[in-house]
């Protein structure tokens, strides 16, 4: 059996073992995380695959996966693995739009910069805004509008959006 570290940032949390076979199982495996759901990837020097949601099992967090022995092999050399949180239990703190720039792409710096009534906040998924919408304005951010959703923030109906640092969207 094969182990390699599972990180969370860059900290280690856990472990992922490979039962090699002509169908190998992996298991991501951590302590139990209280502040939202995650999901653990194996991650290769030629890139990444899902391994799955962590659950609780027996005080732990884990993620199973089976896979031929061939197509673990394709995957790569592994390296790790990484565990990200894809939903957050708490409610972000929101924040005005800061002035300094959001992100790195300065065309998108501009358009978040310009909606100065927009919120935003950060958290292990990406940065999360948020800017006031109503039928009779602009949409905000109309580039990204097919990425955005619709919900109340503080008590005003907002296009919301979850960006990740090169200001790509997060589903």
């Amino acid at each position: 059996m094969e182990r390699y570290p599972l990180l969370l940032g860059e900290n280690r949390i856990g472990e992922i073992t490979v039962r090699r076979g002509v169908t190998c199982e992996l298991c991501a495996q951590c302590a139990l995380l209280s502040d939202g759901l995650y999901r653990a990837y194996l991650r290769t020097r030629e890139g990444e695959t899902l391994l799955g949601v962590l659950e609780p099992c027996s005080g732990v967090l884990q993620a199973k996966k089976r896979l031929s022995g061939a197509a673990l092999e394709a995957l790569g050399e592994i390296r790790d693995g990484q565990a990200r949180r894809s939903f957050s239990f708490a409610a972000g703190q929101w924040a005005r739009i800061p002035d300094a720039p959001l992100f790195a792409d300065a065309a998108l710096a501009r358009r978040v910069a310009a909606n100065r009534d927009g919120r935003y906040y950060r958290d292990g998924r990406g940065v999360h805004l948020a800017f006031p919408c109503a039928p009779d304005r602009p949409f905000p951010i109309e580039e990204l509008f097919c990425f955005a959703r619709i919900c109340t923030v503080e008590g005003r109906l907002c296009a919301t959006y979850c960006l990740d640092e090169r200001g790509f969207p997060i589903f």
